[in-house]
């Protein structure tokens, strides 16, 4: 079992049980009582020793007390408890008839290869922007695609994928005699932060082949780039909707209740075939576009300086604590009025950014000219 697979545990019970109003009214050794407003005179009990031998049928009974006080399927009740610490993506290929319980080899096959090939482009993208990766997809993002996320069952009734990718809550930054950056936490941002990506990107490209009565300009195009769009995104979602066993894909987000949502997170999006051609094209223009590049770097403001001068462009400099190839490094850079404004806010807050710009240097020795300084949307705690 690792840390990254869901379980149904006392902590995840704990979890379920807070945040639907349910009160801890006794605790024990071994086990804990729960009330609810609207149940009264009935107590939930909560086990509490997970090496026991009758902890699963404990559970079990739980699972199906909370079912039939919430009128939900017992497996529907499991899922949501098990999940309680993770990002839910659920990738649904639609037909109105061809696809219920059951979905044609063709449509399957290309449900799970696009939903491999969005949360790589989404890792990938969350680590630096450009439009088309090609063999220059990060490892990190393979590595991330391969090994941290999860596949859950299909739902009955439809064809839905669930993908699962753990959302870490963003513990505060270590201050001792000055903040600073635990490498472990950081580490273990980075799977909701891919997650957000994907939301940004999912809501780019719908705002330009969705929601848009004309086609995209080549500047709206580009300007994609930025919100985490790329070649591979567009092709995975492409690759469902031009077979004619998909009317739609559709693309739905549960956030973790643990963890507050992103700024701007999507609930669902939904692609018909009729944009299937839309993005083919935007995929190629991307493809064939001159390269653009932006590394992504997140951290927090370690050193502030205001500039003398009011009327120089650059109106500040800001020492930011990031961790590239696992180390820890500060990385200086110039901002303008907007951006020092941001940075004096995250550093009196203790929030930490996110930067797009291009990272230069090497040895430890880095610099970066931001084009895009903000607080990192994916932990706004």
């Amino acid at each position: 079992m690792t840390d990254f697979e869901p379980t149904l545990g006392v902590g995840e019970v704990r979890e379920y049980l807070s945040r639907n109003n349910w009160n801890r009214a006794a605790a024990g050794d071994v086990a804990e009582l729960w009330n609810h407003s609207e149940y009264p005179g009935f107590r939930m009990i909560v086990p509490l020793i997970e090496s026991a031998p009758d902890f699963g049928k404990r559970l079990g009974l739980l699972t199906a007390e909370l079912a039939n006080l919430e009128d939900r399927p017992k497996d529907d009740i499991t899922f949501d408890v098990a999940t309680m610490f993770f990002d839910v993506i659920n990738a649904e290929a639609k037909h109105s008839w061809l696809i219920r319980d059951s979905i044609p080899v063709d449509a399957g096959q290309r449900l799970f290869s696009a939903a491999y090939k969005l949360m790589e482009a989404a890792a990938g993208a969350t680590i630096r922007r450009q439009g088309h990766f090609g063999h220059q997809m990060p490892t990190r993002a393979r590595d991330h695609t391969k090994h941290r996320l999860r596949l859950g069952h299909t739902r009955r009734g439809s064809y839905i994928l669930p993908i699962l990718s753990l959302a870490s809550p963003a513990l505060p930054v270590v201050v001792e005699d000055e903040p600073t950056l635990d490498m472990a936490v950081e580490f273990s941002l980075f799977d909701r932060r891919v997650v957000a990506t994907l939301s940004d990107a999912l809501n780019a490209l719908t705002a330009m082949v969705v929601n848009s009565p004309v086609e995209p300009t080549e500047s709206e195009i580009l300007d994609s780039i930025q919100a985490g769009v790329s070649y591979e995104f567009c092709q995975a979602i492409e690759n469902v909707t031009a077979i004619s066993t998909v009317e739609s894909f559709d693309v739905a987000m549960k956030w973790a209740p643990s963890t507050a949502p992103p700024a701007n997170a999507i609930d669902v999006v939904a692609f018909p075939r009729e944009a299937s051609p839309i993005i083919n094209r935007i995929a190629d223009r991307l493809r064939d576009a001159p390269e653009i590049r932006e590394d992504v770097i997140y951290g927090i403001v370690k050193k502030l300086e205001r500039s003398d001068d009011s009327t120089e462009l650059g109106t500040g400099r800001a020492g930011v604590e990031t961790i590239i190839d696992r180390k820890r490094h500060i990385i200086w850079m110039d901002l303008d009025e907007s951006a020092h404004r941001v940075a004096v806010q995250c550093y009196e807050e203790g929030k930490r950014v996110r930067i797009r710009g291009v990272l230069a240097g090497r040895k430890g020795r880095y610099t970066m000219q931001p084009i895009s300084f903000v607080a990192d949307p994916a932990y706004l705690f």
